[in-house]
């Protein structure tokens, strides 16, 4: 990259970026195909990787002018943690290849940072596949956070440089704490923006106190207690059978809200009235 100039320099990471976005491309047809067909999955997904390759440059300028220990601010786990709860877990791990490769197109000579990167995003992702409520999330990203310095420290301990290491740890505590903001900050945003049903907004929805849900206690108390019943069982089947229980207690919570509409139409809610079928 130095012998030929900034235009060659600049080609040379163009077509490394899109080498990788054919690669990306090609993996999310075959293994992720209903993530490749999901246009707003797809077009969030670029926005976060644009938005970390932008990040990944603020943090060289500030390194160029300060030290490049600071480079383990990098923010690759908070990329890693945001594609896996608005678009999916396997992908979140995916993420570690533009988030290694972005860091060495702007500093080829930034090994230690890419490798890192990596490691922070396969410690972080899976830290999502167990949030079950919002305390999970603010618990999840602090336990991310907690372990960014303890990484660069041992990366930089083995790969060097070694007398950067208290800068390192130091990057790398800002990380977490970027990470921890970030991701709590941007997520009901992004999933508001997408409307994706992610964790957070499967959340919202279970809640007792729920505009809908409050309509359906206050027009259709049969079924609304039926809803809640169903709701319970579903939530310790998928527990028994290892699926997603808040996806199938909202769904249970949900599946009678149509009633609402002729609440007196269902046998559940003619508590003291004539069933209005008999008479056809």
């Amino acid at each position: 990259l130095t012998g030929g100039g900034p235009w060659r320099a600049w080609l040379m990471a163009t077509a490394a970026m899109l080498l990788v976005s054919g690669v990306a491309g090609i993996y999310l047809s075959r293994m992720q195909p209903v993530v490749w067909v999901t246009g707003k999955k797809l077009l969030l997904l670029s926005l976060l990787v644009v938005s970390y390759a932008l990040l990944v440059v603020g943090v060289t300028a500030v390194v160029d002018a300060t030290s490049a220990g600071w480079l383990f601010a990098v923010p690759a786990g908070a990329l890693a943690m945001l594609i896996a709860l608005l678009v999916h877990p396997v992908i979140g791990i995916a993420a570690m290849l533009p988030a290694s490769v972005l860091v060495l197109l702007v500093r080829p000579d930034a090994g230690s940072v890419a490798l890192f990167a990596a490691i922070v995003v396969l410690l972080s992702v899976p830290l999502t596949t167990t949030i079950a409520k919002r305390s999970d999330l603010r618990s999840a990203t602090l336990r991310a956070g907690l372990t960014y310095p303890v990484v660069a420290a041992v990366v930089v301990l083995v790969f060097g440089p070694r007398d950067e290491l208290l800068v390192a740890v130091a990057a790398g505590a800002v990380n977490g704490l970027v990470t921890a903001l970030v991701v709590q900050g941007a997520l009901p945003f992004l999933e508001s923006m997408f409307r994706l049903p992610t964790v957070t907004a499967l959340l919202d929805l279970a809640d007792r106190n729920h505009p809908l849900l409050r309509e359906l206690e206050a027009k259709a108390l049969g079924s609304y207690n039926h809803s809640v019943m169903v709701a319970s069982l579903t939530e310790r089947a998928c527990r028994t059978i290892g699926a997603d229980p808040l996806l199938g207690s909202v769904a249970g919570l949900y599946h009678d809200i149509g009633k609402v509409r002729q609440p007196h139409f269902f046998i559940e809610n003619q508590q003291g009235i004539a069933n209005p079928h008999d008479e056809l």
